[in-house]
């Protein structure tokens, strides 16, 4: 598996703030610019409105001011009641009166006839089929109908009912260019980059727009723009609310007095067009905003993350086990506490790393010793062992050669018994007795020798046993040391242990190590305990030996002096066999004295065959402790090797450390 990339704390903090900056401002950027136009909007709407409004005052001004004059001509022919002559003199009076209204007035009857200003060159040609005529028919007052082109020129009639008491239907009119309101419409206009459009929203017809060519169609057609067909089906529905229309704002405003309706509209991106420069130069400064911030942040960041950069260098040199560095703390904040803190630590490893060398150095040496005294008694005791065996193979054949004593003696009583019955038998069972008492006489002085060799072995197994005892006495002492030395460990480990769990994540390095030195320690007090119980139990049974053996002298010792007596006893025999090959008259006589010898001797080797059988269990059951105790000093010698390996395994585990 690759090994993650490390990354620093900087980094981490730039990869943080950074970040979380760039947000803040890309968000304060776009709060900027949706508030921005939301205001932009919202005072384009205001002023779109008022601009409306204002146009839609100087159209019903202008609508006033021209509608007056003629309502007035209106009421003047109505109450005069004036012939014909009289009317085309006041019609030729308003010609050239209102510069709107150059032909000025002009009556038309319901029969055709029609009154105008002499100089009027408006065609009245079929008038009662006019559209100003029919409109006309249904105004009391005069009100502005729909333009309609007349004379090459889009004009709109201001038309109403005459009511001068006649029964002769007449229309009082007057003719407006469309040029005038179209200036109007397209002039007053308060909000740069905006347009307006007048329409008749009962007729649907565009009154006037600054493109003459869009008057008196109608609204919506397929040759105008978007904004009129969206206008239209506003207006169609009675919806004059201000509202965004496509891409433009647009406002409505209602002529009062009339059914024309006044339509105005700015595409939004005029009114945007300072928005999107405001946004461009917002970005131009959070830019730069976002540089310094990151230059400010980094600078910010790298001198307050120097100290814990350096700390960090000194807490990995730690992690290797190396205690020489220091910590170089400036200051009293947090960082600076935490320096002097781990500054006071490696003082104190410093410190616990040397005792714990020393120690182990010292626990290394001792358990060498240990080592080379396990390693001696084990040769002692394996010497012992051997000693052992070739005592209790000559305390067989001595057992094995009482016996043979033993047996001879019987037959030697029955020999005598039988020279008593049959002393004509004497002489030739006297040469058998001669060789016969000759072979014992050999046995007997090899038994001596036997004897004096098993006392010789077992004096020397004695002083052997004794030196168990006093080597068992040294390694009692050194293992009490041993002990000592582990429970010490065992706390100096637990110490490192509490350090470093303080330490934390720096000292999880260390924590192993004094992990490890606390099994060491347990480890080496458990073979100080084994040990101690060992060498207990060599103690006790080097105890029976040295009393067996005591006793085995003993018995020994009461055998040599049998054995000795009947060596004696034999020469005796022989020396008798051979007077009484001379002396053969008086064996009769003295039959009753061999007999008595005979019995005494036969006695005599069954005690000797008896002692001899104790002697030989004795050394089996010696020879049986002698090899336990040579398997124990085995133990003895491998646990002491075991304590010498962790002492070494604890002196380089110290030697990873450098102080």
């Amino acid at each position: 598996m690759m090994k993650n990339k490390n990354f620093s704390i900087k980094a981490k903090l730039l990869l943080a703030i950074i970040p979380i900056t760039c947000a803040m401002i890309v968000a304060l950027v776009i709060i900027a610019y949706n508030v921005s136009a939301m205001m932009i909007k919202q005072n384009a709407t205001q002023l779109l409105e008022t601009s409306v409004a204002k146009q839609g005052t100087s159209i019903e001004n202008w609508m006033n001011e021209n509608l007056s004059s003629f309502n007035a001509a209106k009421r003047a022919i109505e109450q005069a009641h004036p012939k014909d002559a009289e009317l085309q003199k006041i019609v030729n009076g308003y010609y050239n009166f209102n510069t709107n209204s150059p032909d000025g007035l002009y009556i038309a009857d319901q029969n055709g006839t029609v009154i105008k200003a002499t100089k009027s060159t408006k065609n009245t040609t079929n008038a009662v089929n006019s559209p100003w005529f029919k409109e006309g028919l249904s105004h009391v007052n005069m009100t502005f109908g729909d333009p309609y082109v007349a004379g090459g020129h889009k004009v709109i009639s201001a038309t109403g009912l005459i009511d001068d008491g006649s029964n002769n239907l007449r229309i009082l009119g007057a003719d407006f260019t469309l040029d005038r309101i179209s200036t109007i419409v397209n002039s007053n206009i308060s909000m740069e980059g905006a347009q307006a459009f007048l329409v008749n929203k009962d007729t649907m017809k565009v009154m006037a727009d600054r493109n003459s060519a869009f008057v008196a169609q109608k609204v919506g057609s397929s040759d105008q723009p978007a904004i009129y067909k969206a206008a239209a089906k506003q207006i169609d529905h009675g919806n004059y609310n201000t509202q965004t229309l496509g891409a433009d704002f647009t406002a409505f405003h209602t002529i009062a007095g009339t059914n024309w309706v006044l339509v105005s509209y700015i595409p939004t991106k005029v009114v945007l067009a300072n928005l999107s420069k405001l946004r461009l130069i917002m970005i131009a400064i959070s830019i730069v905003a976002l540089i310094i911030m990151c230059i400010v942040v980094e600078r910010v960041t790298n001198r307050t993350i120097k100290p814990v950069k350096k700390m960090t260098k000194v807490i990995t040199a730690m992690a290797d086990g190396d205690f020489t560095v220091d910590v170089d703390t400036k200051g009293n904040d947090e960082i600076a506490e935490m320096g002097k803190s781990v500054d006071k630590f490696i003082v104190y490893m410093r410190q616990m790393i040397k005792a714990i060398s020393q120690i182990s150095t010292s626990l290394q040496t001792q358990a060498t010793g240990s080592e080379k005294v396990a390693h001696e008694m084990n040769d002692a005791s394996e010497t012992q062992s051997k000693s052992m065996d070739e005592l209790n193979m000559t305390v067989d054949q001595l057992s094995i050669s009482v016996n043979d004593i033993a047996k001879n003696a019987s037959q030697l009583a029955e020999v005598v018994t039988d020279t008593k019955d049959n002393s004509d038998l004497v002489k030739v069972k006297m040469e058998d007795t001669v060789s016969v008492s000759e072979h014992s006489r050999e046995d007997m002085k090899q038994v001596v020798v036997a004897l004096d060799n098993i006392q010789n072995s077992v004096t020397n197994l004695q002083e052997s046993i004794n030196k168990v005892g006093t080597a068992s006495g040294e390694i009692v002492n050194i293992v009490k040391i041993i002990g000592e030395i582990a429970h010490q460990t065992n706390l100096l480990s637990l110490n490192a242990s509490i350090e470093a769990a303080r330490a934390g994540e720096a000292g999880k390095g260390f924590a192993v190590v004094a992990t490890e030195i606390n099994n060491l320690a347990k480890s080496s007090a458990n073979s100080v305990s084994q040990i101690s119980d060992l060498i207990k139990e060599v103690n006790d049974l080097v105890g029976d030996t040295v009393k067996q053996a005591g006793d085995s002298v003993n018995d020994i010792n009461s055998s040599a002096v049998l054995i000795n007596t009947a060596v004696d006893s034999f020469d005796t025999i022989f020396q008798n066999i051979h007077e009484t090959s001379n002396m053969i008259s008086q064996v009769v006589e003295r039959i009753n004295g061999i007999e008595e010898v005979a019995t005494n001797a036969a006695a005599i080797s069954e005690e000797q065959a008896a002692s001899s059988d104790e002697i030989l269990a004795t050394s089996e059951t010696t020879l049986a402790q002698a090899k336990n105790i040579s398997g124990n000093s085995k133990v003895v010698a491998k646990e002491a090797q075991q304590l010498a390996q962790t002492a070494k395994d604890l002196a380089n585990q110290v030697k990873h450390f450098k102080v």
